[in-house]
């Protein structure tokens, strides 16, 4: 039960410091002092927390969370007891005939030191608590209890605005200029608090200014939530009024504020000094993460905050450790302190901002990162440290991580609970029927679960359906319902615009069919879509020696094609070499048609083709294409992905895995390359960047087997086939496997997968068949299975 009971742990101190509030005198500051040594030295002490369980009573994890709005309440009124001068509802002399402890004399007794520790408590706790549990609840827009339940614990620290600007400000424009909660590159922390309550404040109101004027509704309107979330706080100031009159007040509102600081605080460190391009998909770095184990049982996993903005739908018992995002240097309390004292902050986070410049941003936000540095106005971010001077911010624990995620790859699936099986059934008998999805005009027909949105239905059946933050916050779903009828599950007005709801237009992330539905969404590829076989005149315009044998050629072509990332083409040199010869496309197809195309050939003792193109080949041949041909694209699902490759076969699955980046598919892939020597290495750099930007998490594994023993290689060794333990947080056998190259590397970690358990239909396979040795032919074919 360890793994549910962890997330009590705030919940313990909570019901500590609320007796300790009643007990009165200096038992009043336990609540802060227990909560702070704990998080301080918990996290020195206990260190990182890698795991991540399956769990089976996941209602045990949100009765946790929602137990915390009666803790808040109970704290809230033993602090205003404190405060009064009557014993209210009798609670005081209650509480004294069942411990036998006079609770009345103790307050009497008590000094203004002691209600400034209770404060200090009281407020940790509505940051931690409140905000933070609060942060949890509003990111589920489609359940009315947890935004009810998020709202009422958002109102201790008066803030209104963060339902609103959270999920649809924060979430679409963190690491931007645009976003107040995303703290700048020189900027102190108490500048930010201020800037950030305002412009937040500022923010949500002009959220909900543009979704009512979609409505035809005026801003004063009562369907305005920043009024009822600023109502649910008067309430608050109300009763305090009432209990303790003007003194009361007073320190209700300064509680309140002090709390909101604790918001502000973490805002200030989670993303301090990042930048992204506008519009472009949030990705795991563009967080500071971490995984020390008091600051996430306390902040329920908060702290593993680059998943969370990689997939806001998340809720936080599946987000995931992400050894490989950008660190913080310390727990959450520990980062807190370190912030509020700014030279200590700049020296500890300026290089580590520097840092990530140079191994983590693209090559779109270098822009960015020039003016942010001017804007800064700090030598350092202008002038830049050498990169021996550069500290690792990624976690030293990553080998471990993968250690321990491999000796759980054949840990049985967990058995559901009693409990949990219970309320399966009684959730079925009330979800409804499955339900057909046609999108259109790509063809694709997908079903629906009972209660599942057609996003996720979507996106598990494999179709690459356009898509961000998965909350409803960002329209990058928005498509439009041509028959049938929908639940929506939260507003979409926040993110549509007037002519787009009176013209039909949904949010798929929010929509769950209760007919058959027919949508139109523009521009949308379907993974299973039949290509047309195009036959077309190109000529070379590239060509790039990638390795000693492995040739890069670029074609542009006399007219347009569209192939799926993974498929491949025959080519063959008019008058030269006329029997055609296979080769798979090595590049994502990144428009509907394309003009220029790319492919990777390794030079075969003999084949003429090849050695034509190594020897002779210059730029302006003439050449000729025929295709797209094979089956070998990604599947429909969710299962992780392991890729295998060896030489040339890097062609087909680099294709593929950029065509899913660029559809921001977020599955889990590991990918091993194999090759000889580091010489016969290629495309290290471009696989270790897509892994920076990849929504999920992808390793990149070269394995050398003919690199000599005394050479400066620190990786792998041997066959591809040796290493194939998975590096992901689900068993081996739920893995969808990709494998290219020479047919024995695929027959071998075929028999070594099977023999594992996976599955023979979980495996595809691009064989490429050398054919140097058959009489009358050359160069390459396949065998695509």
């Amino acid at each position: 039960m360890w793994k549910y009971s962890r997330y009590w742990l705030l919940t313990c101190v909570g019901l500590v410091a609320i007796g300790a509030t009643f007990a009165g005198g200096a038992a009043m500051w336990l609540g802060f002092g227990l909560a702070f040594l704990l998080a301080l030295g918990g996290d020195s002490i206990f260190g990182d927390d890698l795991s991540e369980p399956d769990y089976g009573m996941k209602w045990l994890l949100d009765l946790g969370l929602y137990f915390n709005l009666p803790l808040l309440l109970a704290y809230t009124f033993a602090f205003a007891w404190q405060l009064s001068q009557s014993d209210l509802f009798g609670v005081g002399a209650a509480l004294g005939s069942l411990t036998g402890y006079d609770l009345l004399a103790a307050r009497d007794a008590s000094t203004w030191t002691d209600l400034f520790g209770a404060a200090l408590g009281l407020g940790m706790f509505y940051g931690a608590a409140g905000t933070n549990v609060g942060h949890e609840l509003t990111h589920r827009t489609w359940s009315i209890p947890a935004q009810v339940t998020g709202r009422w614990l958002l109102a201790f620290t008066s803030d209104a605005s963060f339902a609103i600007e959270h999920v649809y400000g924060h979430h679409k424009r963190v690491a931007t200029v645009h976003d107040p909660a995303t703290s700048r590159r020189g900027e102190n922390v108490y500048g930010f608090i201020l800037r950030s309550t305002v412009h937040s404040y500022l923010s949500a109101w002009e959220i909900e200014r543009e979704r009512l004027a979609r409505k035809g509704k005026s801003v004063w309107s009562w369907e305005n939530r920043m009024h009822r979330g600023n109502l649910m706080t008067l309430s608050y100031f109300a009763f305090f009024f009432w209990a303790a009159g003007p003194l009361g007040l007073a320190a209700f509102a300064l509680v309140s504020a002090y709390g909101k600081c604790w918001l502000e605080i973490v805002n200030y460190t989670e993303h301090y000094g990042l930048v992204r391009v506008p519009d472009q998909p949030v990705e795991p770095r563009h967080s500071w993460n971490c995984n020390r184990r008091i600051s996430g049982y306390l902040l329920y996993n908060l702290t593993r905050h680059s998943h969370h903005h990689a997939m806001g739908d998340k809720p936080f018992w599946e987000l995931r450790a992400y050894p490989d995002t950008p660190m913080m240097p310390a727990g959450y309390l520990t980062m807190i302190v370190v912030a509020l004292i700014p030279p200590l902050w700049n020296k500890l986070m300026i290089p580590r901002v520097l840092a990530w410049d140079k191994r983590f941003a693209s090559e779109a936000e270098l822009p960015l990162i020039q003016e942010a540095n001017r804007r800064s106005g700090m030598k350092i971010f202008t002038e830049g440290l050498p990169d021996d001077e550069l500290p690792m911010i990624t976690s030293p624990l990553e080998d471990r991580y993968n250690q321990m995620l491999a000796a759980n790859e054949n840990r049985p699936a967990p058995s559901p609970s009693r409990a949990e099986g219970v309320g399966e059934v009684i959730r079925g008998l009330f979800a409804g029927s499955p339900r057909k999805v046609s999108l259109e005009p790509s063809g694709a027909l997908v079903q629906t679960e009972p209660g599942q949105t057609i996003l996720t239905a979507a996106l598990e059946s494999g179709v690459a359906f356009p898509h961000n933050c998965r909350v409803g916050g960002c329209a990058s779903c928005k498509c439009k319902l041509v028959t049938g009828e929908v639940k929506e599950l939260t507003d979409s007005s926040y993110v549509l615009s007037g002519e787009e709801l009176s013209g039909g237009y949904i949010l798929a992330c929010q929509s769950v069919p209760l007919t058959d539905v027919t949508l139109e969404v523009p521009g949308l590829r379907h993974a299973d879509a039949v290509r047309a076989v195009f036959k077309t005149g190109a000529e070379i315009v590239a060509l790039e020696a990638l390795t000693h044998d492995i040739t890069r050629v670029v074609l542009e072509l006399d007219g347009p094609i569209e192939y799926t990332a993974g498929q491949y083409a025959r080519l063959s040199v008019p008058g030269v070499i006329d029997e055609p010869r296979s080769y798979s496309f090595a590049a994502a197809c990144v428009e509907e048609m394309v003009s220029r195309v790319e492919f990777h050939v390794r030079l075969v003792p003999g084949g003429e083709f090849t050695t034509w193109l190594h020897e002779s080949a210059q730029v302006g041949d003439r050449l000729r294409l025929e295709g797209p041909f094979g089956d070998f694209w990604m599947r429909p699902g969710r299962a992780p992905i392991m890729g295998v490759a060896g030489g040339s076969g890097m062609a087909p699955l680099k294709a593929l895995l950029e065509q899913a980046a660029l559809e921001h598919i977020a599955r889990d892939v590991i990918y091993f390359f194999g090759a000889r020597t580091q010489e016969d290495l290629y495309c290290v750099d471009e696989m270790n960047a897509l892994a920076k930007r990849w929504r999920a998490r992808m390793v990149f594994v070269p394995v050398l087997s003919e690199e000599p023993g005394g050479s400066d290689w620190g990786g792998l060794r041997g066959f591809v086939t040796d290493h194939l333990g998975p590096i992901s947080a689900t068993r081996l056998t739920d893995h969808h496997v990709y494998m290219c190259g020479p047919p024995a590397m695929i027959d071998a970690a075929e028999q070594k997968l099977t023999d594992a358990g996976v599955p023979r239909e979980q495996i595809f396979a691009d064989r490429f068949l050398d054919r140097s040795h058959a009489p009358g032919s050359s160069d390459s074919t396949r065998e695509v299975a």
